[in-house]
């Protein structure tokens, strides 16, 4: 692919020393550095891995890459994973795996000058996919679709800047609430409440059979199939299974075995229940560097009141903070278990980057992010509802 070298859009932008060299390249393309800058950026959803398993949801998956030189080997400064997909006659470039990513973001290299990085990465997206476009296409057609950016992630305020620079409109909308644990002081010893929990969850389970909880349930990546069948089991056997999404079935489920069966096993945690060797209650971390985020738990619903799921997050909390990591991530959704250990939350935006604020574009922003714009009638819905059921949101048990 040709490199480019791209300019900082404006003072705005900040004024780099050396402006990236930045070159667009298909996702299976071997990228030194990739792994080791989403490792030390925590980027759990930028990771080789993860976006190697996108690749299943169909649309080619493509790398814009942005080097401090022209040559392989120099540092990587940053890097996008894109999709373009077609909405109305019009290219709307998304991040890879939008859908089962809970984060959107741009990995850009400790130290680095984010903006200049970010506004790199994106005008060699533009020029990537308008090259590639019919003749006479102008990057004015394009519009960006960056979902589930973190109000905690700087890639947001990164891409504002540029958009700016660039005349662009910005639509930005709340998206998910994600929900973590900070650690603190008190996650280095075990509270007695936690041990008796602990206690009194693996002795129901023992009146039921042989207990074994798993550390790892997936040790070499060769048994990921035989696994799958077990977790979708689980899955289907929970005790809110109708009302539940199925995680391990459909382009979702495809997507997730791939990664099971790709991912290097330092960068998913599967840790299990069994009980006279049938798994009945799982768990799914990923880990990127020293960050850790919990992604499905699930258990049968002949266990429910055993406290196995508690039972598992208290062993990836254990194991999380032994690790390193400044926080457990519990990512989007308010279900009531993740209340459990929660101490923080914080929203995630979508931000849909149109090329100016007319009428034309103004019409397609609304068309995306319609869900967006519903959401606060949709909160208070259910507030209401939730009062008259006399249901509170959970808090912190610990």
């Amino acid at each position: 692919m040709t490199q480019t070298q791209t300019p900082t859009p404006s003072s705005q932008a900040g004024d780099a020393t050396a402006a990236p060299v930045t070159r667009v390249v298909p996702a299976h393309t071997p990228v030194r550095g990739w792994a080791e800058l989403t490792a030390a950026t925590g980027a759990l959803f930028a990771s080789p891995a993860w976006v190697g398993a996108t690749t299943v949801l169909g649309a080619p998956v493509r790398l814009a890459l942005a080097r401090a030189g022209t040559d392989d080997d120099t540092p990587l400064l940053g890097l996008l994973p894109f999709v373009v997909q077609d909405v109305a006659g019009v290219p709307v470039v998304r991040f890879a795996g939008t859908g089962p990513s809970d984060y959107g973001t741009v990995p850009v290299t400790p130290g680095a000058d984010r903006v200049a990085v970010v506004a790199a990465l994106l005008d060699a997206v533009l020029a990537d996919v308008t090259g590639g476009a019919a003749e006479g296409r102008a990057q004015g057609d394009v519009v960006l679709d960056l979902q589930q950016v973190s109000e905690l992630d700087p890639t947001a305020q990164a891409v504002r800047t540029w958009a700016d620079a660039r005349g662009r409109a910005v639509r930005e909308r709340v998206q998910a609430e994600t929900i973590r644990r900070t650690f603190g002081p008190d996650d280095s010893r075990e509270s007695k409440n936690r041990r008796t929990k602990d206690r009194k969850t693996l002795k129901r389970l023992a009146a039921l059979g042989a207990v074994e909880v798993c550390t790892d349930l997936l040790p070499d990546p060769v048994g990921a199939d035989a696994l799958v069948e077990e977790l979708r089991a689980v899955d289907a056997a929970h005790p809110n299974a109708d009302e539940r999404n199925q995680p391990w079935t459909g382009t979702t489920g495809r997507l997730l075995a791939h990664h099971l069966r790709t991912a290097p096993p330092a960068s998913r945690w599967l840790t299990g229940v069994r009980v006279d060797g049938r798994l009945v209650a799982y768990t799914l971390n990923l880990v990127a560097g020293n960050a850790v985020a919990t992604y499905l738990c699930s258990y049968r619903r002949e266990i429910a009141d055993a406290g196995a799921g508690t039972l598992l997050l208290h062993e990836v909390r254990r194991r999380a903070f032994a690790h390193g990591a400044a926080a457990l991530d519990l990512l989007r959704g308010l279900e009531p278990y993740k209340f459990r250990l929660a101490t923080s939350t914080h929203v995630s935006h979508r931000l849909v980057v149109l090329p100016d604020g007319g009428t034309r574009w103004t019409l397609l922003g609304a068309a995306l992010t319609w869900r967006q714009d519903l959401r606060p009638v949709v909160l208070r819905v259910r507030t209401w509802r939730d009062a008259r059921r006399g249901q509170d949101r959970p808090t912190s048990a610990e």
